[in-house]
């Protein structure tokens, strides 16, 4: 079990089994085939390239199928372990952007380098939104202040632009298309649920 990734508090010394390297100088320790010590620092390092490659590959082809665009909006307070896997599941899927309304004063989950390069990339913004009751005012707003005014400074047809409105652990599950974006093409309704 030299491949096990196990958390350590800083300057702890790690068990007898097992190689070990490192010494509590901030880099991390590895054990048996170089896998980091601890999770939180494994997570810290992130290549923005290899991340986003794929991203930047399954969104273009989809993008490239059809006029549409879907942009989501997120109204989020916690459930961290979720925003890591929902932007890449849904970026990848063709969405435009995601729009995150963050209610959270505490935990600045935002600077994640992975959300960081989603960020970069303008894939990803995130909007301070804090207060009780904040929800329906929140996604309003992203809705007439964020796609809205982007589409019109993008120039874009406004029968072409959708919104999507997801909880931070709800996952999109494509049946019959490959992209959002096509699943969206030609409905000819204000709305899809």
């Amino acid at each position: 079990a030299g491949d096990l990734v196990t958390p350590m508090r800083n300057n702890e010394q790690p068990s007898g089994q097992g190689q070990h390297s490192g010494s509590g100088n901030g880099h991390p320790r590895t054990r048996g085939g170089g896998h980091s010590e601890t999770i939180a620092s494994a997570q810290l390092l992130v290549d923005c390239e290899t991340l986003m490659k794929p991203i930047r590959e399954k969104r273009q082809t989809c993008q490239s199928a059809v006029e549409d665009q879907v942009d989501i909006c997120v109204y989020f307070a916690s459930d961290y372990n979720f925003v890591i896997p929902f932007l890449v599941h849904h970026l990848s899927l063709g969405v435009n952007r995601v729009w995150m309304y963050n209610n959270d004063e505490k935990v600045p989950w935002y600077n994640h380098p992975s959300v960081l390069c989603m960020i970069a990339e303008n894939m990803v913004d995130v909007q301070p939104w804090f207060g009780e009751n904040a929800l329906h005012k929140g996604l309003n707003h992203c809705y007439f202040n964020r796609i809205q005014e982007v589409a019109k400074k993008e120039k874009k047809n406004d029968t072409n632009v959708w919104g999507a409105v997801f909880d931070i652990d709800e996952m999109l599950v494509l049946h019959n298309d490959k992209c959002i974006n096509e699943f969206v093409h030609n409905k000819h309704a204000p709305s899809v649920a």
